[in-house]
């Protein structure tokens, strides 16, 4: 059963308290406690036109690929450089298994290249 904590003073005794008493917080809550505050999908331009996709990836993969972009991003400053928003964006894409690392780096080497022709 899911915990959830309604208070300052579940959250404290969730976190602190001896387990057989913080566990007392698992129980049904009552009726009308919870509402609906959100429907549909969530809209995030990073991710547009990608709410239909079926990309499931296992936490030891996300894990991976978390700190695969984070090595990206900390390579690039220490280069003296800053990932630009584009390069961000696909990096975001990759880390939640939407593309394949193939795929990112073909994209950036691309909007590298179409940058470059100015």
């Amino acid at each position: 059963m899911p915990v959830i904590l309604t208070s300052p003073d579940e959250v404290e005794t969730w976190m602190t308290a001896p387990a057989d008493e913080a566990l007392k917080l698992q129980r049904p809550l009552p009726d009308g406690s919870l509402r609906i505050v959100a429907r549909g999908v969530k809209e995030d331009p990073a991710f547009a036109g990608l709410s239909d996709m079926n990309t499931f990836v296992s936490d030891p993969d996300r894990e991976a690929r978390a700190n695969s972009v984070k090595n990206a991003v900390a390579i690039c400053r220490m280069e003296g450089g800053e990932p630009s928003e584009y390069c961000l964006e696909q990096l975001a894409l990759f880390e939640a298994g939407h593309i394949s690392a193939t795929e990112m780096r073909d994209r950036v080497v691309r909007h590298a290249h179409e940058g470059s022709k100015d």
